[in-house]
């Protein structure tokens, strides 16, 4: 009998845990047939959009940041790294996507490498009204800084620059000159963190064959509602500690 409450104790909770990772899970969501697209080094051909020459430096871009090589192979927080990018097959960028998740976003601005980092910033704006949102971080946040917002269910990004230009995930809400040129690029571990690298000149003076995307990089990911507190609101805690005394 004993054996048969464990077992039963072990499902439960299993089952609880898998709940609560998949609620807690952000999903990007974006133009027909764009999708997850795997890379496995950069090399600055322009291929994918995000992989080009940058001002900053040979070898700079958000590719050589993530997988720790290039200029930044000895960078301390490179997470070396080559998670799956959103964008099309051809290499190409999705114009138009946003975010969905029903859960509060802790962010961290991992690398900031641009002439105008301290006037660059990063909000989040409600898809269904860009008019209403929040700022992320504000011009004088460097590397290293944290963040908690709480968006919307459906949410997008964009980056505030120097003149009040603003960019966002849906570039359909640039400026009219920038509605075909994306500049954000979002890549996916597969425990649903996010990279995001934000790219803050205008295609026509941007580095390369349209930006680097080191101007801003940021890792996100949802504060989860903890397992123990599901176990608790099922009153299946106690008898968890019951067992294991």
């Amino acid at each position: 009998m004993q054996k048969r409450v464990s077992r039963w104790l072990l499902l439960v909770v299993a089952g609880v845990m898998t709940l609560t990772v998949s609620a807690s899970a952000t999903t990007i969501i974006g133009s027909a047939g764009a999708g997850w697209q795997a890379w496995s080094a950069p090399n600055e051909d322009g291929t994918p959009y995000w992989d080009n020459v940058s001002k900053d430096g040979k070898k700079k871009n958000i590719g050589y940041f993530l997988s720790k090589t290039g200029a930044f192979s000895s960078h301390p927080d490179s997470p070396n790294i080559t998670p799956p990018w959103w964008g099309y097959a051809g290499g190409g960028a999705d114009l138009n996507f946003h975010f969905k998740s029903s859960l509060s976003q802790a962010v961290k601005l991992v690398i900031e490498v641009a002439g105008l980092a301290n006037v660059n910033e990063l909000w989040w704006y409600d898809v269904s009204n860009p008019s209403v949102g929040g700022q992320i971080f504000p011009g004088p946040a460097g590397a290293g800084s944290t963040a908690i917002f709480t968006p919307s269910l459906n949410f997008g990004l964009y980056i505030k620059t120097a003149g009040g230009v603003k960019y966002y995930t849906q570039s359909m809400l640039n400026p009219v000159a920038e509605r075909d040129h994306q500049h954000f690029v979002v890549f996916k571990e597969a425990n649903g963190v996010y990279w995001v690298g934000i790219e803050d000149k205008p295609k026509n003076t941007g580095e390369g064959f349209g930006g680097d995307y080191n101007d801003m990089v940021i890792r996100m990911a949802v504060i989860p509602e903890p397992a123990t507190m599901s176990l608790f609101a099922l009153g299946l805690l106690p008898l968890l500690r019951r067992r294991k005394a």
